[in-house]
């Protein structure tokens, strides 16, 4: 390439790209750091396990429930103020934690911490996209989205460390430095093209609601189906009241801008594909310790590596996951991705504990290495797709996506479990079935998507 060449390029907003990294490093080690803090927080207040695990849900119930709605918002906003208007809350929300001086006032900070996560989590798509032209898009969706594996990685090592020198309040405190330098470089970097922030209307308080119901429902049913002791018609109901809390959001605004999204070909298809290989993340998260336990068994101090090996993967197939896009295509680069994931979980679902402890963290790692590399082109083309307009709409359906399959996948794992676990091992490993079934759904999607794309137009006769 020429001087003249390289001068004349669209240049990419790196510094927005480093801001919006920043804040999602700071969001995702957060949400992995808490979950090590959680038997110092639970000594600390004198409560269980059945009160503890709601400083997880608080926070996953809010991001889940107000994704859709604050993406629509956002739309109507400057990125720039929207940007640090999450950062903000998010930094503030984390001092209520570090200062809360019973458990209930922790998980109503929570609650607001990922209401704010929210914010963040449909915004960061919008900017990326925004900050960088099209034939560069790729590499800058694919360097920021190393950043999400890497805070999952570095989430339990820097909990470690903290925990051992200060206490579990430290691990909130942390996010304020962390929150002010990323508002410093998106105050600078990030367009200011919109409108400041408004007071949402009434509209945004229905939507919120009825996605509230929605969501609790819904979290609701997976518990009661995937329970010790299921109890399906109470979870057939609670599955029945998220029908219709979704139909009544679905005739609100936030609805239709939804169905005009969906009306993009092809994002849809785009859509079911990611979610599938979300079930697949989220499943993958959760079926491991059990297959280290009682198939493999393996020391527990012997764990560590073996489940960082697949986020390492989506780490690594990342960053080359980007460069491979904006040279082969984002939907070609698709069924690599997706090719890979099926030979990953395919080997998991056949033998888990083949190979021992190496050759279970070796799938992993394979699996995890098409998750990255099929996320970043899905996104890509995704976020390209999507009307300038709805961006921030678009970024919301895909981290929507991401947090319900991270949900789903493992109380379809559960419930698998429990319908097929006639011996020892039986129901563990039969679980290892819906990765594979998912991962096919991904590859059908996916395979279908490049045929379509790839037909050519008819040209009317003159």
């Amino acid at each position: 390439m020429s001087l003249d060449e390289r001068q004349t390029e669209p240049a990419v907003n790196w510094p927005a790209l480093v801001a919006v990294g920043v804040a999602i490093l700071m969001t995702t080690a957060d949400l992995m750091i808490v979950q090590t803090a959680l038997p110092s927080m639970e000594r600390t207040f004198g409560i269980g396990p059945d009160v503890g695990q709601w400083l997880i849900l608080a926070y996953a119930g809010a991001t889940i429930a107000l994704q859709m709605p604050a993406g629509r918002w956002l739309d109507s906003v400057s990125p720039r103020h929207g940007y640090l208007l999450a950062t903000g809350g998010f930094m503030v929300a984390s001092v209520l934690c570090a200062i809360a001086p019973n458990a209930w006032f922790l998980i109503g900070a929570r609650l607001v911490q990922g209401a704010f996560g929210a914010l963040l989590g449909a915004l960061v798509p919008a900017i990326i996209v925004s900050s960088a032209p099209p034939e560069r898009r790729g590499r800058a969706m694919g360097i920021v989205g190393t950043l999400g594996p890497l805070g999952a990685v570095a989430g339990p090592v820097l909990g470690g460390i903290l925990l051992a020198w200060w206490d579990w309040r430290g691990i909130f405190l942390v996010n304020v430095p962390v929150g002010l330098a990323a508002m410093f470089l998106g105050g600078r970097a990030i367009s200011a093209k919109g409108n400041r922030i408004t007071v949402p209307g009434i509209g945004f308080a229905r939507e919120t609601l009825a996605a509230v119901i929605a969501g609790g429902s819904l979290f609701t049913a997976l518990t009661l189906a995937s329970s010790t002791h299921p109890r399906y018609g109470l979870a057939a109901a609670a599955l029945l009241v998220t029908v219709l809390a979704g139909a009544w959001w679905y005739r609100e605004p936030g609805g239709n801008a939804l169905l005009g999204l969906l009306g993009v070909w092809p994002m849809g298809v785009i859509l079911l594909g990611s979610f599938g290989v979300n079930i697949i993340g989220g499943t993958l998260n959760y079926l491991p310790p059990f297959t280290l336990d009682e198939m493999i068994h393996l020391p527990v101090s012997q764990w560590g590596l073996v489940l960082l090996s697949m986020p390492l993967g989506l780490a690594i197939a990342s960053n080359l996951g980007g460069f491979v896009t904006d040279w082969l295509g984002a939907a070609r680069t698709t069924i690599i991705g997706a090719c890979v994931i099926l030979l990953g979980t395919a080997l998991l679902a056949v033998a888990p504990a083949w190979g021992g402890a190496w050759g279970f963290a070796a799938r992993l790692l394979l699996t995890g290495l098409g998750m990255g590399m099929y996320h970043v082109p899905a996104q890509t083309l995704f976020m390209t797709q999507a009307p300038a307009e709805l961006r921030a709409t678009a970024g919301a359906a895909v981290n929507l996506l991401r947090n319900l399959g991270f949900s789903v996948g493992p109380a379809l794992a559960t419930l698998l479990w429990y319908l097929t676990g006639s011996g020892p091992g039986d129901g563990l490993k039969a679980s290892y079935g819906i990765p594979v079934t998912a991962a096919l759904v991904t590859l059908t999607t996916t395979v279908w998507l490049v045929r379509r794309a790839s037909r050519p137009v008819p040209v009317p006769a003159s």
